[in-house]
């Protein structure tokens, strides 16, 4: 999973996509995971950094 692009492309195009349509806002409540929560978030944080 780590190093594929392709789940990050299709959820910024889903984002772009929605803000050519008049969308104000964005919010994704599982945005940001910790390297231990799995991997099923499109952003995945490094603690130690």
């Amino acid at each position: 999973m780590f190093g594929d692009w392709a789940r990050g492309v299709a959820y910024a195009s889903n984002i772009i996509e929605d803000f050519q349509n008049w969308v104000t806002g964005w919010m994704d409540f599982g945005m940001f995971v910790g390297e231990a929560d799995g991997d099923d978030s499109p952003i995945i944080i490094n603690k130690t950094i």
